[in-house]
C-alpha cells in the first residue's frame, strides 16, 4: 500500500514577521502626524460651527424674548481654556454696561448680577488646545438689538466712535484660523484671515 505524500504547511518565518512589523512601525509613524492633524481640525470646525451657532441661537433669543441678548468671550489663561457666555440683561442702558456673566465660573455662579440671567455658556478645556480670541481685543462683550436684530456695542468700548463688526477667532495656531466676523446686521459670517491656510472664504 502506498503512502500519500507529507504535506509541509507554508509558516512565516521570524525574520518575515519581524520585516513586517518594522514595515508597519514606520507606516504607522509617517500616518500618524496627519491623522492628529486630522483629528484637531475636526475639533476646531467643531467649535467654530458651535459658535456661529449659538450667534444666531442669541440673534433669535433676543427677538424672541423682546430684550437684548449679550455675548461675552473670554480668552484662556492662568491655566483656564477659552470660554463663552451667552446672557439677558434687563439693564437697557448702553452707555454704562455692567461687568459681564463671568463664563469662566461654575455653573449657579455665573450671572451675580440680578438684572441678567444666563441662557447658555461653553467652556473649552485647556488640554483642548483651542483658542478663542476677540479682535480687536478691546471689544469682547456685545449685545443683540431685540426689535432690529442687530449689534449693540457698549459706548465705553467704542469710544463713542462708529461700531465695528465684532469679530472672533477660533484657532489652534496662525495656520489654522478661522474668523467669525459678526457684521452690524447681527448676522454671522466666517472666513479665512490672513496667514491662515484654511480652504474657505478669504475675509481680506
Amino acid at each position: 500500500m502506498q503512502r500519500a505524500p507529507l504535506r509541509h504547511a507554508r509558516a512565516f518565518t521570524l525574520i518575515e514577521l519581524m520585516v513586517v512589523i518594522a514595515i508597519v512601525a514606520v507606516v504607522l509613524s509617517l500616518a500618524a502626524p496627519s491623522f492628529q492633524k486630522m483629528i484637531e481640525m475636526q475639533r476646531l470646525r467643531g467649535v467654530q460651527d458651535q459658535l456661529v451657532t449659538d450667534l444666531q441661537f442669541a440673534r433669535s433669543e433676543a427677538a424672541r424674548s423682546g430684550i437684548p441678548v449679550h455675548f461675552y468671550v473670554k480668552r484662556a489663561g492662568g491655566g483656564a481654556g477659552a470660554c463663552y457666555i451667552l446672557f439677558t440683561d434687563t439693564n437697557l442702558d448702553n452707555r454704562n454696561w455692567q461687568a459681564p456673566c463671568d463664563c469662566a465660573a461654575a455653573a449657579g455662579a455665573r450671572c451675580t448680577n440680578a438684572t441678567m440671567k444666563e441662557v447658555r455658556t461653553v467652556q473649552l478645556p485647556a488640554s483642548q488646545l483651542v483658542l478663542l480670541r476677540e479682535s480687536p481685543i478691546a471689544v469682547n462683550h456685545v449685545a443683540f438689538d431685540p426689535v432690529t436684530l442687530g449689534l449693540i456695542t457698549p459706548a465705553i468700548d467704542v469710544g463713542g466712535g462708529v461700531p465695528q463688526p465684532f469679530k472672533v477667532d477660533t484657532m489652534y495656531d496662525r495656520p489654522r484660523k478661522l474668523r467669525t466676523i459678526v457684521e452690524l446686521s447681527g448676522r454671522p459670517l466666517v472666513c479665512a484671515p490672513d496667514g491662515s491656510t484654511i480652504a474657505i472664504t478669504s475675509c481680506s
